[in-house]
C-alpha cells in the first residue's frame, strides 16, 4: 500500500488567486477602468527559496490595483481580499495583507489636455486620448499646478518591460509638442 502525502504549496495557492483575477473585477465595473497588475521587485511572485523539489511554504504576492475610479478600485480590492481570505480559510493557510498606499485617482487639467490634443493634430500625429493608471509625477504636480500627460508610442505598445523601445524620431516629436505646449501655456507669441 502506498501512502499519499499532500503538500501545502504556496506557489499553487497564489497561482489560483492569479488565475481568477479577471473575475475579481466587479461586474458593474468597466474593465477598461481598472488595472489589476501583479508586481514585485524580483518578478511577479516571490515564492519560497525556489528549490525545484521543495513545496514552498510561503509566497509573497504584490498586487497593484489602479483605476480612474476610486470606487471601482476599492470594489476590486475588496474582491481580491475576500478571495484571498476564502482560499486561505479553505486550505488552512495563514494570510497577511498589507496596504502600502492607496493614492486617489487624479484628473489632469482639461485645458492642458485639450492643448496637447490640438498640437498633436496640428502635427498630423495619429493619437489616442486615454486614461493612465500609472503613478506619474503629474499626479503630484496636479495638486500645485495645471498638469497633463503626453505619451509617445512604444513599439508594439510595449511599456515598462525589456521589449519597450521608442524611435528617436517619435521622442523628438513628443519633445517638440511639449515645447510648443509649454510656450503656449506661458503665453509666448
Amino acid at each position: 500500500m502506498t501512502g499519499q502525502v499532500i503538500h501545502s504549496d504556496a506557489r499553487g495557492h497564489v497561482s489560483e488567486l492569479l488565475l481568477g483575477r479577471r473575475a475579481l473585477i466587479p461586474p458593474h465595473t468597466n474593465p477598461n477602468t481598472v488595472w489589476f497588475i501583479v508586481v514585485s521587485g524580483g518578478g511577479f511572485v516571490q515564492v519560497g527559496d525556489e528549490r525545484t523539489r521543495v513545496s514552498p511554504g510561503e509566497a509573497v504576492l504584490w498586487v497593484d490595483l489602479r483605476s480612474t475610479s476610486a470606487a471601482a478600485r476599492t470594489a476590486c480590492r475588496d474582491a481580491v481580499v475576500a478571495r484571498a481570505e476564502g482560499l486561505a480559510a479553505e486550505r488552512g493557510l495563514a494570510l497577511e495583507i498589507e496596504t502600502l498606499m492607496e493614492d486617489p485617482p487624479v484628473t489632469m487639467d482639461a485645458e492642458v489636455a485639450a492643448l496637447l490634443e490640438r498640437l498633436v493634430r496640428e502635427h498630423g500625429i495619429d493619437h489616442l486620448v486615454m486614461d493612465s493608471g500609472a503613478g506619474h509625477d503629474a499626479m503630484q504636480m496636479a495638486s500645485i499646478a495645471r498638469a497633463g500627460l503626453l505619451f509617445v508610442p512604444s513599439r508594439e505598445g510595449q511599456s515598462h518591460n525589456l521589449r519597450e523601445w521608442t524611435s528617436v524620431a517619435d521622442i523628438a516629436l513628443g519633445a517638440q509638442v511639449l515645447l510648443e505646449a509649454t510656450l503656449a501655456l506661458a503665453g509666448a507669441p
